[in-house]
């Protein structure tokens, strides 16, 4: 669940209320926005495996053709 900056903003002011300290409001609701930030960059991360995935079974393997191991040249013996 993502917060907007407001919802931070009043989320803070009554932690510092509560906790009367304006540091540990502050700390807390950083820790809020970096797992906002890490839920988002996962999700990207997600969708891009998502389309990796998507890509592959597109694939017909069957119709690939890997290479055969190319041979030593005589200059490497």
């Amino acid at each position: 669940m993502n917060f907007t900056e407001r919802e931070l903003w009043e989320i803070e002011d009554k932690l510092e209320s509560a906790l009367n300290s304006r540091a540990m409001a502050r700390y807390i609701v950083d820790c809020v926005r970096e797992r906002d930030e890490m839920e988002d960059a996962l999700d990207e991360m997600y969708s891009e495996i998502r389309d990796i995935k998507d890509s592959l079974r597109r694939i017909d393997f069957a119709k690939v053709e890997i290479p055969s191991r190319p041979r030593e040249s005589a200059v490497f013996r």
